[in-house]
Formats: C-alpha cells, sequence, structure tokens
C-alpha cells in the first residue's frame, strides 16, 4: 500500500500522574505498523505530581528521537486540522502495533 493510501491520524492519550504507565502509555503508539508521516501523537497530560510532569516531557523526546513526531501537548494543536481521522485511548489500555490496520479502513471514504 502506498503511504498515500493511509489516513492521516492523530492518537490522543489523556492521562493525569500516571507514573506507572507513561513510558509504555506512550511508546505502545510509536511502534505502530503505521508510516510515521501519517500518525501524530498527542500525550494530554495534567499532572499535579511534580515527578510526573518532569519525566513525560522527557519520554516524548526520547521517543522523538526514535523516529515519532510531533508528542506534544493539545495546548499549540494547529497541526492537527490536517488529521482525517482521530483516535483516544486511555493510558492504561494496552493497544497491540496493528490497532490502527484493524480499525481505520473502516472510516477510509473511497470515491
Amino acid at each position: 500500500m502506498n503511504v498515500k493510501d493511509y489516513l492521516m491520524v492523530l492518537v490522543q492519550i489523556p492521562m493525569c500522574n500516571e507514573k506507572k504507565v507513561y513510558q509504555q502509555s506512550i511508546a505502545s503508539f510509536c511502534i505502530q505498523n503505521w508510516p510515521r508521516e501519517r500518525i501524530l501523537v498527542q500525550v494530554l497530560d495534567d499532572p499535579d505530581d511534580l515527578d510526573v510532569q518532569v519525566l513525560i516531557p522527557s519520554r516524548r523526546a526520547e521517543m522523538a528521537t526514535k523516529g515519532s513526531r510531533n508528542l506534544k501537548s493539545a495546548m499549540s494543536c494547529d497541526y492537527v486540522k490536517d488529521c482525517e481521522f482521530a483516535v483516544i485511548f486511555d493510558a492504561d489500555c494496552q493497544r497491540a502495533p496493528g490497532i490502527l490496520e484493524k480499525t481505520t479502513p473502516y472510516f477510509k471514504v473511497t470515491s
């Protein structure tokens, strides 16, 4: 399949003080079987735990060095206007690497 055949997907992961699962949660969408240029991952974190406030940005930066892009908070979300599909997963939810491949074809509009 051509990269342009994939929907532009916005993945949102809301979390608050998820110190035990934040690493796994962010990484699970950074390993999806989906072209990197067709996926945006937003970590919607609003921690009041100071330790978590430091940990989440460093994990975002780490995953960005591995090819994942746009791991930003939703506060500056002008770039999401090009997304055709949005999916929201709880931070505790375990996602299989093929979840986007299994679900998005049902939403693709064909002419």
